[in-house]
């Protein structure tokens, strides 16, 4: 099924299916995913403060970034902490078999908690060598994870890890060449060995893109492209203030998630759409007396009136087209016609933004 939208979040509800994984490739879903890291973590925390808290930290943390950056095992093994992880911005420097480099980005969740365990002294002096340690007991630690997590043993090594981790990314959406990139992969065998394509996928596929095309031209009028120009952050919530080519300054307000899930940053270019029953129209006397967000002046072109509601089309000083869906009562108690000059407003809350 194609993506749509959460008008509460503005976030994409996409698929989780992108392609069938070939039958013969062993990996972990999102939930056994999940599962494993919480076994992991109650390990982890059972031996804080007691003998065991450092072993046990250099396992939980080695998982943590073996399963966020798809990296080999022999690879994360050969990481200085000190060196090669970006504390700040949540990036590992990875040295791949072939002494070439990388960069992959983790959750700053899984950094900052190393970061807060090494500074309080959970290393006992062993710094640049933390992860450093024997794969024979690294893949044992693995496997004992089996009964705490109810998972197969045959699942817990750290192969599977990164082929879990690659097939979750190329599910989740991430282009090709990203995941190829990420993972320290050569430019052939991708796609053969992490995703195979049967008719259904094909059939699947196709149609999303012919819905999302449908979609851009029956939307169109209610679209703006701009660069962002300001953000203001909450605790749940942010203000992202655009502006387009025109000049025209648009504002949406969405989760903290999403706008990070975007990535959202000045200077981005972003697409921001407004469905049409969530567009008022206003005569310009009255726009002083709305507390919108989003005011924009046009002229009407036309108008589509049903037995209930209408359809108000008009266009903007810049020629852009905006549609407005209000009930017929209303169209008539302004006294709206074509040719008329009015305000379209719309909330911050209504503005979904999408990259580009």
């Amino acid at each position: 099924m194609p993506a749509s939208f959460d008008p509460v979040t503005h976030a994409p509800h996409t698929t989780t299916r992108l392609f069938t994984v070939p039958e013969n490739l062993r990996h972990l879903t999102s939930e056994q995913l999940k599962s494993l890291t919480e076994s992991f973590r109650t390990w982890f925390r059972e031996a804080e403060s007691g003998r065991f808290e450092q072993a046990r930290a250099r396992i939980f943390f080695l998982y943590q970034l073996l399963r966020y950056s798809g990296a080999r095992l022999g690879e994360i093994l050969s990481v200085d902490e000190t060196r090669d992880i970006d504390f700040d911005s949540g990036i590992i420097r990875i040295t791949g078999e072939d002494g070439t480099h990388r960069s992959v980005i983790i959750p700053d969740t899984v950094t900052r908690d190393l970061l807060n365990f090494l500074e309080r002294g959970g290393d006992h002096g062993i710094r640049t060598t933390f992860f450093h340690l024997d794969q024979g007991y690294v893949r044992r630690k693995f496997r004992e994870q089996a009964e705490r997590s109810g998972l197969p043993r045959e699942l817990l090594c750290p192969q599977v890890l990164r082929d879990s981790r690659a097939v979750e990314l190329l599910q989740g959406g991430a282009p090709v060449p990203a995941v190829r990139a990420m993972l320290g992969l050569g430019r052939s065998g991708v796609t053969e060995r992490y995703l195979a394509m049967n008719e259904a996928d094909m059939k699947w596929l196709m149609q999303g893109v012919l819905d999302r095309e449908m979609r851009k031209k029956t939307s169109a009028r209610n679209s703006f492209i701009g660069t962002v120009t300001g953000i203001r952050s909450g605790t749940i919530m942010s203000e992202v203030q655009m502006t387009t080519a025109a000049g025209y300054r648009l504002v949406s307000v969405i989760t903290n998630e999403s706008m990070h899930g975007l990535g959202v940053a000045p200077g981005r270019t972003l697409n921001a759409t407004i469905k049409a029953p969530w567009v008022i129209v206003s005569r310009e006397q009255d726009v002083g007396t709305t507390s919108t967000r989003n005011r924009l002046q046009g002229t009407i072109t036309r108008i589509n009136s049903g037995d209930i509601s209408a359809e108000v089309v008009g266009i903007l000083d810049d020629g852009s087209g905006l549609c407005a869906l209000i009930t017929d009562g209303s169209v008539r108690d302004l006294g709206l016609s074509p040719g008329d000059r009015v305000w379209f407003l719309f909330k911050a809350f209504s503005v979904i933004l999408n990259a580009v």
